[in-house]
């Protein structure tokens, strides 16, 4: 390996620990005073800022309570216009009046033409007023042309004519995003609704007809935008009671508006509305029964001032960031030997314990490469003589679990055949022991230490076959096995010391026919085998001691449960093995889990010793 410290700098340089202290010192106490400007400027810049902002939203608030109170006269002349239309044009409510009259003297479509003639001069050159609609006492509709409007809609009952009381004469305002009654054009509006009485019988106190004024937000939007420019103020125009009519927030029309109650107390410009401070503006137009609040979130504002933070702040760690460049010529040496000693540990860490550090100086790095070339030759002395011994002993453990389940389970089977054979004397007999036989064939042919799942299944099914025989009708079997598991590995003779320890435990103790589930099934990168018995069952204090005793051998003649989990473990480790639910008097489930490889994978992992 090649000399990693051969370059040796100039010692005095190493020695120099102080100049890395001062560098830090230095930057600390120019940092202060620094901070300290950057404290005082951004308070007077944030100061003006709101200033600025205070006479933006006065002059927005104002243009917009003009712009909102030449609306609104224009409203009412139309309402005035609706009762003295001219000197030579029959007024538009008589010809209303006239139209619910079952003895009109007019025709029902002449009075129609004559009503829409009307409004549509009121439209024709108003882009703001988007249609009206008249409604007469026989709930008649009368529209201008700018929009289809539906003919047979329920104006009275429905809004924004549904609250409209009948002995109510005021206007009332609506914000309404979906006209139901327009056909086409739908755009956001604000309704202005209201009752129109027949002036020439004043002793009927009730009306004559009704009148719904569609005011386009989409155009107060546009002169909103006009008069804020540049500002991010947020704009509402609200009822009294807080409903909001128009805002340039689209969520907040027609929801209150929730600080209504802190914003109409409240004399100064500042405020804390909802936990955040706003710079803020109303103004109040009684006469329309409105109010206007112009407000904008405080952080908005000093953004700004924020960005010169900022930049000042760059501007500072540019020049610590010089001052480090050239403090770093006297520590660079330093730096590339500890980079090189990091080096040869990364090297260690992926299991090159060849590693070593070539090392020439007797400074406190030089003393600390040294150590770690020793550490690495114990080390590698250790992990070979630890390695080869584990070794041995997981193919002497895996052997001895394997040299468990075959004689054991022969002598169980060669028990069945025999008290079958004294039972009775029949010909089922000859098909147990030609079962038995192929038994002994797969057995002698599988020499191997992983098989397929497939292989496993066809020993599986030939010893559930054999209890079959001997249980005849008291045991149902159901095998559920996804065909895609049929390639992966698994350790040989598996299941089979689950499924006898379900028969001997579990099964054929009640006096209901005995069912055993096997299913299997892929979880992502895991095989999971759930072996299900409908058996006596366990309560929770029986499941943790059966598990106790499964995950810890207990004496070479343990068998069953703990020999399959002693064996996923020594092959695959945790977490992979055996899980045991069960419920008293009713059902056990033993859930296998090892991971989803297929043989030639899987027989990697058993040691050369065993195979």
């Amino acid at each position: 390996m090649r000399n990693i410290f051969a370059f040796r700098f100039p010692s005095r340089y190493f020695k120099n620990a102080l100049l890395l202290k001062l560098v830090l010192v230095y930057s600390t106490i120019m940092l202060v005073p620094l901070l300290l400007t950057i404290y005082i400027i951004t308070n007077h810049v944030d100061e003006q800022m709101v200033e600025i902002e205070i006479d933006r939203q006065d002059d927005l608030t104002t243009k917009m309570s003009e712009y909102v109170d030449e609306q609104y006269s224009k409203i009412r002349d139309i309402v005035f216009w609706f009762y003295n239309s001219g000197a030579n044009t029959q007024p538009v409510v008589d010809m209303l009046v006239e139209s619910g009259k079952n003895d009109s003297a007019f025709q029902p479509h002449i009075i129609k033409n004559r009503i829409t003639s009307e409004l549509n001069k009121v439209v024709m050159w108003d882009k703001e007023i988007l249609d009206i609609v008249l409604i007469n006492s026989n709930k008649d509709v009368f529209s201008t042309s700018k929009r289809s409007v539906s003919l047979g809609y329920d104006f009275v009952g429905n809004l924004p004519l549904g609250r409209l009381d009948a002995s109510d004469k005021r206007m009332h305002k609506y914000p309404s995003g979906n006209l139901d009654y327009i056909l086409e054009g739908d755009v956001p509006v604000i309704s202005h609704v209201g009752n129109l009485y027949d002036l020439t019988n004043l002793l009927n106190i009730r009306h004559t007809g009704r009148y719904i004024i569609n005011l386009s937000s989409v155009e107060v939007m546009n002169h909103y935008r006009s008069f804020a420019g540049t500002s991010d103020a947020d704009l509402y125009v609200m009822l009294n009671d807080g409903t909001v009519l128009f805002s340039n927030e689209t969520d907040a029309i027609g929801s209150t508006y929730p600080f209504l109650e802190q914003v109409s107390k409240l004399p100064a410009h500042e405020a804390d509305l909802g936990g955040e401070t706003y710079i803020l503006n109303k103004a109040d137009l009684s006469d329309y029964g409105l109010s206007i609040v112009v407000q904008t979130p405080k952080n908005a504002i000093t953004s700004s001032t924020k960005m010169l933070i900022r930049q000042i702040l760059s501007i500072f760690v540019v020049g610590v960031v010089i001052v480090l460049a050239l403090t770093s010529l006297f520590s660079t040496n330093i730096a590339n030997r500890i980079k090189r000693l990091l080096s040869a540990m990364r090297q260690v860490e992926k299991g090159n314990f060849d590693a070593r550090v070539h090392y020439e100086s007797r400074d406190e790095i030089g003393q600390l490469a040294a150590a770690f070339n020793r550490m690495c030759e114990r080390l590698k002395g250790h992990v070979d003589m630890v390695y080869l011994a584990e070794i041995k002993t997981k193919s002497a453990e895996l052997s001895s679990l394997q040299s468990k389940i075959n004689p054991h389970f022969l002598l169980n089977t060669i028990e069945s055949i025999r008290m079958k054979a004294v039972e009775e004397d029949s010909q089922e007999i000859s098909h147990m022991l030609y079962t038995l036989g192929r038994l002994f064939h797969w057995k002698v042919r599988s020499t191997q230490y992983i098989i397929t799942v497939e292989e496993e299944l066809e020993y599986i099914s030939s010893y559930l076959y054999l209890m079959q025989f001997r249980y005849q009708d008291q045991l149902e079997v159901k095998m559920n096995v996804d065909e895609d598991l049929h390639e992966l590995g698994i350790p040989i003779l598996l299941l089979q010391p689950i499924i006898e320890n379900a028969s001997q435990h579990a099964l054929f103790h009640k006096d209901q026919r005995s069912i055993l589930s096997i299913r299997g099934y892929r979880d992502q990168h895991h095989i999971v085998f759930d072996i299900v018995d409908n058996g006596i069952g366990m309560d929770e204090l029986q499941v943790r001691v059966l598990e106790e005793k499964t995950n810890h051998a207990h004496g070479a003649s343990q068998i069953g449960l703990s020999n399959v989990q002693q064996r996923i473990r020594v092959l695959f480790g945790e977490p992979y093995g055996l899980s045991i639910a069960s419920k008293k008097h009713y059902w056990t489930r033993v859930r296998v889990t090892i991971p989803a490889m297929m043989k030639k994978e899987m027989d990697v992992l058993v040691p050369d010793f065993y195979r």
